[in-house]
C-alpha cells in the first residue's frame, strides 16, 4: 500500500462509496447483505424497504423474480436456481437484461480472509443499456454495410455485364450486316451452279447415248478421256459437295441471323401471353433432343398474363431447356417452377446435370462461348436468351454446382 496517502477513516471510506456510479455490494458466507451503496440501489431499482439489516440475496433474487426480471417461470425455481449458483462462490461476470430493457454487468469476485478462509462475495454492478445499445446499433450498421456493399458487387458486375453485352451487340449488329450480304450471293450462286451443274450431267448423258453412233476412234478418244477425268467419281462426288457447300453457307446464314436477333430488337409487336404456356411449347421442342431417360417435373402457380414478345420469349425458354437438356447425357430431371412474387414472374429452370465450372460462370451469357466441342453449337443460345430477358426489363441469375447440377433463375416484371 503506498503510504504517502492520507488517512480514511472506515465512514469516510463508505461515504465515499456512495459517489460511485457503479453499484456494489457486500455479502457475507450466508449470502446476507452486508453493504451495498447508492447507486447499487439505483441501477438495480431496489425500494427503500427492501434494503434493510436483515435483508439476504434470496430476498434480493425473490422480488427480481416476482417483478419478471429473470423471464417466465416459477419464481421458487428461478430463485433457487440462482441461490445454488451463488452458493458456489465462483467469480461471475454477465451481463443481464431487465424486463424493462435495460442492461446491466454484474461482476462478482470472492473474497478470503487472511488465513484463506471465505467471507464473501464484493460485486460490482454498472448500467450499460446506452454502451450496449451502441454496440447493437454499430453491429446492425455494419451488417447493411456489408449488404449494400455486397448489393453493389452484384449491381456492377450486373452492369459491366449489360456494357459488354451492349458493345458485342454493336459488333454483333456490324458483323451481320457484313456477312449477310456476301452469304447472299454466295446462296444464290450455289443455286445456280447446282442447276448448271446438273445440267452438265444432263447434257453428258444425252451424248453417252449418241455414243453408238460415234466412229470407234472417236469412241476410243472419248472413254480415254472420261477415265482420265474420272466422270463417275465426279458424277458421285458432285452433289454430294454441292450439298455440304449448301448446308455450311445456310449454317452461317443462321449464325447471321442469330447475331441479328442478339444485335436488334425484333419487329414483332408485344403481346399478352402466359408464360406457363410459352414454356410448355418451348419444352415441346427441346424434349425431342433429351436423353429417354430424362424426367420433366413441374410446378406452375397462377400468374398474370405479361406484355412481351412471344417469339423472343419462347426462343430464350427453349435455349435455356436446350442448355439443360445438353447437360444430362444418362437419367437426370429438369425442373420447371414458375411462380409469382410481388410484381414479378420467377421461372426457375434447375437440371440434376454436370453443373458448371466457377470460372465459365461469368462467361456463359457471352456470344459465342460454349463448352461443347467444335461444330457442336453455336454459343449463341444463352447470349440471345440474356439480351432478350434484359430487353424485357428482367433479370437472370445462374448456380451451379459441379456433378450436381445447374439452376437458371429469370426474374420477369409485370409492371
Amino acid at each position: 500500500m503506498n503510504k504517502n496517502f492520507q488517512h480514511l477513516d472506515f465512514d469516510d471510506f463508505l461515504e465515499a462509496l456512495d459517489f460511485m456510479p457503479i453499484g456494489m455490494s457486500i455479502t457475507d458466507d450466508q449470502l446476507r447483505l452486508r453493504y451495498c451503496n447508492a447507486a447499487f440501489q439505483k441501477i438495480l431499482d431496489f425500494p427503500d424497504q427492501l434494503i434493510t439489516p436483515a435483508t439476504t440475496m434470496e430476498t434480493l433474487f425473490r422480488f427480481n423474480a416476482e417483478r419478471g426480471d429473470y423471464g417466465p417461470g416459477d419464481v421458487e425455481e428461478l430463485v433457487q436456481t440462482r441461490l445454488k449458483l451463488s452458493m458456489k462462490f465462483e467469480p461471475h461476470q454477465f451481463f443481464r437484461t431487465r424486463n424493462d430493457g435495460s442492461i446491466i454487468q454484474i461482476i462478482g469476485r470472492v473474497m478470503h480472509g487472511k488465513s484463506g478462509q471465505l467471507i464473501g462475495f464484493v460485486s460490482l454492478y454498472e448500467d450499460v443499456t446506452k454502451e450496449k445499445t451502441y454496440e447493437r446499433e454499430l453491429e446492425k450498421q455494419h451488417l447493411e454495410l456489408s449488404q449494400a456493399y455486397d448489393n453493389l458487387k452484384q449491381t456492377q458486375l450486373q452492369l459491366l455485364q449489360s456494357e459488354k453485352m451492349a458493345s458485342v451487340g454493336h459488333l454483333a449488329a456490324g458483323i451481320a450486316h457484313e456477312i449477310n450480304t456476301p452469304i447472299g450471293f454466295a446462296l444464290s450462286d450455289e443455286n445456280a451452279v447446282e442447276r448448271y451443274v446438273n445440267d452438265l450431267l444432263a447434257l453428258i448423258t444425252h451424248y453417252e447415248q449418241l455414243e453408238s453412233h460415234f466412229p470407234e476412234l472417236l469412241n476410243k478418244s472419248i472413254q480415254e478421256k472420261k477415265d482420265q477425268v474420272d466422270l463417275m467419281l465426279i458424277r458421285e462426288d458432285v452433289p454430294q459437295l454441292l450439298n455440304e457447300i449448301r448446308q455450311g453457307l445456310t449454317r452461317v446464314k443462321d449464325i447471321v441471323c442469330q447475331l441479328k436477333v442478339f444485335a436488334f430488337d425484333t419487329p414483332d409487336a408485344n403481346t399478352q401471353v402466359n408464360l406457363r404456356e410459352l414454356l410448355d411449347r418451348a419444352l415441346e421442342v427441346a424434349i425431342h433432343g433429351f436423353s429417354p431417360n430424362l424426367i420433366v417435373q413441374k410446378n406452375y402457380t397462377e400468374i398474370p398474363l405479361l406484355s412481351c414478345r412471344a417469339s423472343e420469349i419462347s426462343q430464350m425458354f427453349l435455349a435455356i431447356l436446350t442448355n439443360a437438356g445438353q447437360a444430362i447425357a444418362g437419367e437426370g430431371t429438369i425442373s420447371l417452377n414458375i411462380y409469382m412474387e410481388g410484381q414479378t414472374i420467377h421461372c426457375d429452370i434447375a437440371d440434376t446435370g454436370v453443373g458448371i465450372k466457377p470460372e465459365e460462370i461469368p462467361h456463359i451469357f457471352d456470344p459465342f462461348f460454349t463448352t461443347r466441342p467444335v461444330g457442336s453449337g453455336t454459343g449463341m443460345g444463352l447470349a440471345m436468351a440474356y439480351s432478350t430477358i434484359k430487353r424485357q426489363g428482367g433479370s437472370i441469375e445462374v448456380s451451379s454446382t459441379l456433378g450436381q447440377g445447374s439452376c437458371f433463375s429469370i426474374r420477369l416484371p409485370t409492371i
